[in-house]
């Protein structure tokens, strides 16, 4: 049997240790991890949770998790605009007696962007809740369809980020210059500038060499995505996508660019 142990002095992310055939490791409580209060009267004693070992960026750490349930297989349906205020879900399954199962993404929630603060408050931001400004990246939308401008505003927005948009590259040089940006999203084909014009005319300048372009197109072949390789996007995604992989790519990015 494998034993917890609280560090002296506790770690700000809550971290834990566990021992486990002479093994000492990293551990967490999950419900932790996912923004949850682990200490409220429903909540177990850390030494009767179920124990979750896994491999996590080349070593072992150890999950506390409430119980543990049988394995199966079920159809994973995509969370949709909910999987921006579900830290860590890929999914969601129907189990056989009408409950429904989240599927988590366990290295994403134990990465460091998606660590809660102290006292185990989440950072995630819901509708209707402005973030610091201390913590308000600027991304500008570039697409010449009002619909797509308008629903990735709306997901950036509910996702805490500042968003301006633009039609075509040409309104999209303007606005970075007037507001800048802190990363971009840009349709391939537009009209007057298309994304891979905008993308080597932005690589010709030192101001906006280390932007961050993120490329959305539903031109998926290999040329389109070789074209806008040369032109120097950052990344190529095919619609449709999954929401929250593209926040999940615009947070790495941002990270990236503040470290």
């Amino acid at each position: 049997m494998g034993q917890w142990q609280t560090p002296n002095p506790a770690p700000a992310d809550g971290s834990l240790r566990f021992a486990y055939e002479g093994q000492h490791m990293h551990g967490h409580r999950l419900a932790q991890r996912l923004g949850l209060n682990p200490h409220n009267s429903a909540a177990k004693a850390l030494e009767q949770c179920a124990v979750v070992l896994i491999e996590h960026q080349h070593q072992t750490l150890a999950l506390a998790v409430d119980t543990l349930l049988d394995a199966g297989q079920w159809l994973v349906q995509d969370l949709g605009r909910f999987s921006r205020h579900a830290r860590g879900a890929t999914g969601i399954s129907a189990l056989e007696d009408g409950a429904l199962a989240v599927h988590l993404d366990i290295s994403a929630l134990l990465s460091h962007e998606l660590r809660p603060a102290e006292g185990g408050h989440s950072h995630a931001t819901t509708r209707g809740q402005a973030p610091s400004a201390s913590a308000l990246a600027h991304i500008l939308v570039i697409d010449d369809a009002y619909s797509v401008r308008s629903s990735l505003k709306q997901l950036l927005q509910d996702a805490g980020y500042s968003v301006s948009t633009a039609r075509d590259g040409l309104e999209a040089i303007a606005s970075l210059q007037s507001q800048g940006a802190d990363l971009v999203l840009s349709d391939l084909e537009m009209p007057n500038m298309n994304g891979a014009e905008l993308t080597a005319h932005l690589r010709a300048s030192a101001d906006w060499q280390q932007l961050p372009i993120i490329m959305i197109s539903s031109r998926t072949q290999e040329k389109h995505q070789s074209m806008a390789a040369a032109a120097g996007v950052s990344a190529y995604l095919g619609k449709p996508y999954a929401e929250i992989e593209l926040l999940r790519l615009i947070q790495q990015f941002l990270s990236q660019n503040h470290k």
